[in-house]
C-alpha cells in the first residue's frame, strides 16, 4: 500500500490539519507570494478538508465500508487492475458489490468528465476570442488531452469491470 495514502486513512484530525494547512500555504506562498493571504487560506483549507475527511470516516464507518479500506481495497484494486479474482475467499465475497461501486464511479465519471472539461474549454475558447494568448492555447490543448484522456480511460474502466465479472461468476 502506498506509504501517504495508508498515513491519510489511519492518521488522527489534527495531523491531517497540520499536513493540509502546510501544504495550502507553501503552495499558495510559492504561487503568490502573499504570505498573509496564503496562510489565512491554508486555515480555510485545513478546517474544510480536516471536516470533510472526518465525515468521509465516519460514515464509511456507519455504512460499513471500513471493510474496504486500507489494504484490502488496495488489493481490490489490483485485482480489479490485473482482471484476477483474488485467492482471498472474503475478498471474492467483497468482489461483487466493490465493482458495483466502481461501476458507478466510473459511469458518474464518464458524464462528469466530458461536462467539466467541456466548460472549461468552452471558457478557454471564449477567452482567446477576447485576448489571444500563448497561455491560452496551452491551456485549450490541456482540456482537450483530458477529455479525449477521459474518454478512453471511462472505457477501459469498463471494460476490466466487465472482464472481472465474467471471471468471477466463473469461478
Amino acid at each position: 500500500m502506498r506509504p501517504l495514502r495508508q498515513w491519510a486513512a489511519s492518521a488522527p484530525a489534527w495531523q491531517l490539519a497540520v499536513y493540509y494547512f502546510a501544504a495550502w500555504a507553501v503552495l499558495d506562498t510559492a504561487v503568490t507570494q502573499k504570505p498573509v493571504a496564503a496562510v489565512t487560506g491554508a486555515v480555510i483549507f485545513a478546517a474544510l478538508m480536516t471536516a470533510i475527511t472526518v465525515r468521509r470516516r465516519k460514515r464509511s464507518e456507519a455504512t460499513g465500508r471500513g471493510k474496504w479500506s486500507g489494504e484490502r481495497e488496495y488489493r481490490l484494486d489490483r485485482a480489479l487492475a490485473s482482471g484476477h479474482v483474488p485467492d482471498d475467499p472474503d475478498e471474492r465475497e467483497l468482489l461483487p458489490a466493490y465493482l458495483a461501486r466502481q461501476e458507478r464511479q466510473t459511469r458518474l465519471v464518464s458524464w462528469l468528465s466530458p461536462a467539466v472539461f467541456g466548460t472549461f474549454l468552452t471558457l478557454t475558447i471564449f477567452l482567446i476570442a477576447i485576448a489571444a494568448s500563448a497561455a491560452m492555447f496551452v491551456c485549450a490543448a490541456v482540456f482537450v488531452g483530458f477529455l479525449i484522456w477521459g474518454f478512453f480511460l471511462t472505457r477501459r474502466q469498463m471494460q476490466r469491470i466487465k472482464v472481472l465479472s465474467k471471471r468471477l461468476s466463473e469461478f
